[in-house]
């Protein structure tokens, strides 16, 4: 519950951050006019998202090709480039949102092979120590247990 609940905590924050990363610009141009026009804060705004795209593809969808120590890397470039970024605008709004959106999707993507984990294990009914010993067991013995092939651990 623990894993779910932080994954869930995670997401939303980073979701709320990027509505209100790419709302501001938008709310500040159409309340005085009916024109939009791409400013310097706008621009900015849409890099962070963009910046939390490349993220995402890195971390969850090509996540077999990077490894943590790579993950760790590029979550602490991104966390610099963003918090760089937000304070350039001189926007209080988004010097706020800005390290919300980077920290809140980054340690989500952290949180996902964990609980993706767990709850591979709940629905095996195993705890984690038991898969272990089971495939332990398996390896000293040189048998296939087909519950243990079935699962992924990572």
């Amino acid at each position: 519950m623990l894993l779910i609940s932080s994954w869930t905590f995670y997401l939303v924050t980073g979701i709320i951050a990027s509505i209100a990363i790419l709302y501001e610009p938008y709310e500040k141009e159409y309340g005085t006019d009916s024109s939009f026009t791409f400013n310097y804060d706008l621009v900015v705004n849409i890099i962070l998202v963009l910046l939390q795209l490349v993220k995402f593809i890195l971390l969850c969808c090509l996540g077999n090709c990077v490894s943590f120590g790579q993950a760790v890397i590029w979550i602490g470039i991104e966390a610099v480039l963003v918090l760089a970024l937000a304070i350039s605008t001189w926007n209080s709004k988004i010097m706020a949102a800005a390290p919300m959106l980077s920290l809140g999707l980054s340690f989500m993507l952290v949180v996902w092979p964990l609980m993706t984990k767990h709850l591979n294990f709940i629905a095996h009914h195993l705890t984690e120590k038991e898969f272990h010993a089971r495939l332990e067991t398996m390896n000293r013995l040189q048998v296939d247990d087909i519950m243990t092939q079935n699962m992924s651990c990572c």
